[in-house]
């Protein structure tokens, strides 16, 4: 082997700067069009000295900076009489001319009723029972009842079916059969033929000693509200109608809620065929017979409506929320109440329809 050494990396040549700052550059740029007679570097030859001319050269380099952000912070921020005075968003409305505005003030109206309960029956459940279901209504479902069980009979059926020891029902008899369909409602079992059961695991007396199990089955079987002859503008709801306007007559003219009113809707479960069935995907049970009701904040029903879809022809069609507000609300206009719903129901022209009618409106809006 050779003693030489062997071959090493050659070394790289120093690169020269493009460009190279003097001083005289950096002079220019911190002190732009200034001449040498206004300001002058002292020579300093000191390092305290050359620190202290860094120190002044970044303070003058900071002060520019922050002159440019001002200067542009100045271009796109608004002036303050902009601020004073926000721009209004004119929202089209039907007939007229509305907008929002950010510095109008709250109507204040006056609640001129008085949360009151009309008649102050027996604090029993009786008594309460008598005032609500009156003797006329009963008498009237009573007659309906009867009615639908002589169509059943005349119709032709076998001398085994129940329906040929019909007797007719009287009110008396009405009452312990919603009595114990309501009974019913606290000792739920899986059939109601468990509720006349004698086995131990099952025994309710109360039921057999009060109404046969083929009785009760069998005026339930006829239990009607309606006749076929009532039908009036193909009304979808004509077999329930009596009893959804007693119910909502009756509860306005003997109960008066306070300010606060909440409106929704609820499902009543129902699988069945039907035409105006309806399914909520958001809801307990999602198929079913939809209501809207108009309640007080503890839950107490005021007023409801059976909605039959497009078949409903007062509410259907365009507007469809607005006008179903409208019309449970009917009887509670123009006495200062404060109505609370969601954004299914509330629109800024509900709202200020309500507002003209002395009425608030509280709820979320849905983006357009």
């Amino acid at each position: 082997m050779s003693d030489q050494p062997g071959p090493s990396r050659p070394k790289r040549k120093k690169m020269e700067p493009v460009y190279k700052i003097t001083d005289s550059d950096i002079e220019e740029q911190l002190l732009g069009n200034d001449s040498d007679d206004d300001f002058q570097l002292e020579d300093m030859s000191s390092d305290d000295d050359e620190e202290e001319i860094e120190r002044q050269n970044i303070m003058q380099m900071a002060a520019m900076d922050l002159q440019l952000a001002s200067q542009r912070t100045r271009r796109r921020s608004p002036s303050l009489e902009a601020i004073q005075q926000p721009e209004r968003l004119a929202l089209p409305e039907e007939g007229a001319t509305s907008s929002w505005t950010t510095t109008c003030e709250l109507k204040k109206i006056d609640f001129t009723k008085q949360n009151e309960f009309f008649g102050a029956p027996d604090p029993t459940p009786i008594a309460f029972f008598n005032f609500f279901f009156e003797d006329d209504f009963l008498a009237m479902i009573c007659e309906k009842t009867n009615a639908q069980a002589r169509k059943l009979f005349l119709f032709g059926v076998s001398e085994s079916s129940r329906i040929t020891n019909w007797k007719d029902v009287d009110v008396p008899e009405l009452k312990i059969f919603l009595g114990l369909l309501f009974h019913m409602g606290s000792f739920q079992l899986p059939r109601l033929q468990d509720y006349w059961k004698k086995s131990r695991l099952f025994s309710i007396p109360i039921f057999g000693q009060q109404m046969s199990r083929n009785r009760y089955f069998l005026i339930m079987r006829c239990l009607h509200f309606s006749s076929e002859t009532e039908i009036v503008n193909d009304d979808p709801l004509y077999k329930i109608r009596s009893v959804v306007d007693y119910f909502n007559q009756k509860m306005n003219t003997c109960y008066y809620p306070g300010k606060e009113l909440s409106l929704d809707e609820s499902m009543v479960l129902w699988r069945g065929r039907l035409r105006f069935k309806q399914y909520v995907k958001n809801k307990r049970h999602k198929y079913g017979i939809k209501l809207y009701m108009l309640t007080e904040p503890d839950g107490l029903i005021l007023k409801f409506r059976v909605y039959a879809g497009s078949q409903d022809h007062d509410v259907a069609g365009k507007g469809h929320a607005e006008k179903v507000v409208m019309q449970l609300m009917e009887e509670k206009l123009h006495n200062g109440h404060s109505l609370y719903m969601d954004n299914y129901y509330n629109s800024f022209h509900l709202a200020k329809r309500l507002l003209h009618n002395k009425t608030y409106c509280s709820g979320t809006l849905r983006r357009i």
